[in-house]
């Protein structure tokens, strides 16, 4: 089962160039069609196409969980840049510098950090133990792909609802400090690598019954069994922490340190349980 592709590299390339083209061609206000509103649903459009024919050229029916979970995080990506485009088309002119230029920094430098977190945690689990033949999720390349494409897009969904105020984000009048947003995204990044490690030792087809056993029969639980048992602890702890943080954030004052941590929040309340749906709906 290992390194069961199922994207083109053609698509991957796509995506990326479509957060390149949203952050540093597409310009507010613009009357040029490719640089305005008309270009960023255009190149979209393009995108879904070509990753519609990725899905369909490598479409295999003992991959369809993890295609239809790539899928998701290609309309997630899609969908986010083209309703954070025309809600930033909308922005009063004095807000729209700040937000262009916290947009071009803080989209490439996840995108990168995104990229070489997934490159790390493949490479460590390579340099580990031989993948081969060896039916553990982190030795499927496609794992990591399709991963680090969801989490990313959770990544860039949540921050359109902080930059835009949904979903309990504060309205923020003053300046977006792009430090406090690179610190932001370093955090997720080290969160990242620490759900990669976390899933290292499921395997294709027994997670459900390693589970079972474990729960049902008291069977010898492995390290990375106890790390994920907790993890789950620590979701609930990080969920807890987030409804305190919204019910307790008008006494604060410092509104986008507010927003940033509620941001960090709700990407690791995410991104956790995403991990946790993709490795029961793939290993089946």
């Amino acid at each position: 089962m290992a390194n069961s592709y199922v994207y083109d590299y053609g698509i991957i390339i796509a995506i990326i160039y479509y957060l390149i083209h949203s952050s540093y061609i597409f310009k507010l206000n613009s009357d040029n069609f490719f640089q305005g509103i008309g270009g960023i649903i255009t190149v979209g459009i393009i995108v879904f196409f070509v990753a519609l024919v990725a899905l369909m050229r490598n479409w295999n029916k003992k991959n369809k969980p993890m295609q239809l979970w790539f899928m998701f995080g290609v309309l997630s990506i899609i969908g986010g840049i083209i309703y954070s485009s025309v809600k930033a088309d909308e922005l009063p002119e004095k807000e729209q510098k700040n937000y262009e230029e916290n947009n071009q920094v803080r989209t490439i430098l996840s995108l990168v950090a995104y990229i070489v977190v997934g490159f790390i945690a493949y490479n460590v689990i390579n340099d580990a133990q031989t993948c081969s033949s060896n039916p553990e999720l982190l030795c499927d390349k496609s794992y990591i792909v399709t991963f680090a494409l969801v989490s990313y897009a959770a990544y860039y969904i949540i921050n359109i609802c902080k930059n835009f105020s949904i979903l309990g984000f504060i309205p923020n009048d003053g300046e977006i400090s792009i430090s406090q947003g690179l610190i932001s995204t370093l955090i997720l990044s080290f969160w990242q690598f620490y759900l990669y490690m976390v899933m290292d030792g499921f395997r294709y087809g027994t997670v459900h019954k390693d589970v079972y056993d474990g729960l049902t029969r008291g069977g010898s639980q492995s390290s990375i069994q106890y790390l994920v048992y907790m993890s789950l602890i620590y979701i609930i702890f990080t969920f807890s922490l987030h409804v305190m943080t919204s019910n307790n954030c008008e006494k604060w004052d410092d509104v986008e340190k507010i927003n940033n941590i509620k941001e960090i929040q709700a990407n690791i309340i995410t991104t956790a349980v995403t991990a946790i749906l993709m490795i029961f709906s793939i290993s089946n």
